[in-house]
Formats: structure tokens, sequence, C-alpha cells
């Protein structure tokens, strides 16, 4: 039973990771034509982009639940209602309350509405009926609604929760938490989970140094990753590693976990480093998306580095000193020696990181 429902989290928070790319994180990365001179417009674009975000959700669960026909739009159409929440307001003119939505902008919430959309269309629809057309998409949303009426707005205090709490760990024990975030954002990113989905779904943007941190981490895994490769394959291998994904080595890590320690011990040590970034108190509220998603990234396609600077500016030297230092240059050298330490005491053997089966 456990097995089961592991194995059904891990397939939709794939799905959902789908739906994010699809829409909030290719929006996020389009946002950067914005910076180009006379190319303003492209934002009402990307605006648009990345308000599809619940529709994307529910389309990337529904897909990796392989359901069919017109089940797939109604779980869609149930993401995007799931990123509404209703609640109470006070309407002094009228001395009474009222109901009033407002939307929460959270992915979490619009994953759980696809789901259980989902589950209320299997559960009540189980035989085909003339009007299936009809009754599939009024179950779904109907579902949808109810969740977004009673439970969209708890779920997101959820959100608001793990996004304070965090706040305030790295208030206390601000460099633990560094090397904490560094290691496990970055471990993410390299399994099969998205490191960018997560860091969207608890809005790690509202909380510059954990974003740093998960940057650094998510770029050590990568650039770490592409070091290793490159005793093994070509440089076709090492650049699709750096710059796409380390999670192509997972299926050497899954049969020889002790080949991930060198990642986790310089993302451990680079860490505490995210304190140097020159965040001047609260980052704009219309950037923390671009921290959020930058921070999953890591230097796949080089988003995290550039929606960093996007955040702290392009003219300042020492940020851009700063972040080739401890996002590129730093992770490779540290990587590399421990390479050469763990190839010497024999940890690490050739074709540890052989990658020509997939590539």
């Amino acid at each position: 039973m456990f097995k089961k429902i592991r194995d059904y989290i891990m397939t939709t928070t794939n799905g959902m990771a789908i739906g994010l790319f699809g829409t909030l994180i290719i929006g996020t990365i389009l946002d950067l034509l914005t910076l180009i001179p006379g190319a303003e417009f492209f934002g009402t674009w990307t605006t648009a982009i990345k308000g599809l975000m619940g529709v994307g959700i529910g389309l990337g669960v529904a897909l990796s639940l392989k359901k069919k026909g017109v089940t797939v739009v109604a779980m869609a159409a149930a993401g995007a209602v799931g990123n509404f929440a209703f609640h109470w307001v006070n309407v002094p003119e009228f001395g009474l309350e009222q109901w009033k939505v407002t939307g929460i902008g959270d992915p979490l919430s619009c994953y759980i509405a696809a789901i259980l959309a989902g589950l209320v269309i299997d559960l009540v629809m189980r035989r085909k009926t003339p009007v299936d057309l009809i009754l599939i998409p009024l179950v779904g949303l109907s579902t949808a609604i109810v969740y977004s009426l009673l439970g969209a707005e708890w779920i997101h205090f959820v959100t608001i929760g793990v996004s304070k709490l965090i706040e305030i760990s790295f208030g206390a024990i601000p460099v633990v938490m560094c090397i904490v975030i560094s290691v496990l954002t970055g471990m993410a990113l390299t399994a099969p989970i998205s490191s960018v989905a997560i860091c969207v779904a608890i809005q790690i943007g509202n909380i510059p140094l954990a974003a740093a941190s998960a940057l650094i981490g998510c770029c050590v895994q990568m650039v770490g990753f592409a070091v290793h490769t490159a005793h093994d394959n070509k440089w076709g291998s090492v650049l699709a590693v750096g710059f796409g994904t380390s999670m192509l080595q997972f299926k050497n890590i899954v049969r020889k976990p002790l080949i991930w320690l060198p990642t986790i011990i310089v993302s451990a040590v680079l860490g505490p480093l995210a304190m140097l970034f020159p965040f001047n108190g609260a980052v704009d509220a219309g950037l923390t998306s671009t921290l959020s998603v930058g921070a999953g990234m890591g230097t796949s396609g080089l988003v995290g580095p550039i929606n960093f600077l996007r955040v702290l500016g392009f003219d300042s030297w020492l940020t851009w000193v700063l972040i080739l230092c401890v996002c590129i240059a730093g992770p490779i050298l540290l990587v590399f020696l421990l390479d050469l330490l763990f190839r010497r005491i024999g940890i690490i053997k050739e074709g540890d990181f052989s990658l020509k089966s997939d590539l």
C-alpha cells in the first residue's frame, strides 16, 4: 500500500513539474527578453504564459496518470480552479461578511485540485455513459470548485507556513540552513525530483538567502557532475550534464551511491557563501518568482545565474565575480580535487560515470 502511494505521488509530482516547466518556468525564462531595449512588449505574453500555471499543472498531472479524452481537459481546468481560494471578507458598508475569491498563485493548491478532480472522476464515472462529454468535466470541475471553496486557502497556509519556517530557521541558524538547503535542493535536482517545482511551490524566492543557497547547491551538482562526466564521456555528454541536467547521472548513482559524495560535500562547503550575495533588504515582489525559478534551475541553460543577475543587477562587477566563483569556478575546482582523491583511494573508478548507453 505504501509503495503504491509513494509511486502515485512520485508520478503525479513529476507531472506537476512538467506543467510548471511548460508555463510558469518557461514564462519566467522568456521574461528575460523584456530586458532587451524595445522588447518590453514581451512582458504581456510572458504574463499570460505564467498565468496558465494551474492549467499546465492539471494537464501535466493528467498526462502522468495516462488519462485520456475529456478527463485530461477536465483535470487541466481543475488545476486552474485550484489557483483560486474563497474566504470571508467584511463589507463595512453593509455590516456583513461575504465570500470573496482571490488568486493565490500556489502550485501546490493547483496540484491538489487536479488530483482530487481526477480521483472523483475515477470514482463516480466507473462506467461509460452517452453523456460522458458533459458529466466528466462537470464532476471534475464541481470537485475543484468545492475544494477551492473549502480547502484551497488552508493548503495555501501550508505553503506559507513552510516558507515562514524556513525564514525563521535562516534567521536563527543561517550557516546551518545554508548548508541544509544547498545540499537538499542540489540532491533533488539530480534525483528524479524537480528542484524547480519544490523551490516554486514553497516560494523560496521570498527568502533570498535560502534561494541563493539553493542556487549554489544546484549549480554544484550540475557543474560537479560535468567534471566527473569528463573522465568517461565525450564533450557532448559533459555539456549535456553541465548545462542540461545532472539527472543523467542518476542511474550511475543508484548503481553506486558513493559517487554522489563529492558534489554533496562541495554543496555543503559552498552553501554558506550564499551569505555573500548582496541582497539589500527584501526583494521586489515581482521578482521573487524569478529567484525561485533560478534557485532550482542551477546552470541549466544558465537560467539560475542569469535570473540572480537580473535581481541583483547586471551592472555590478562584484556580483558577476561572486556568481562565477561560487556557481561555476568553485564547484569545478573543488569537485575536481575530490574526484582525484576519490579515484586515488579507489572509491571512484573508471567507468563509474559512463553515459554511453544514454547519449
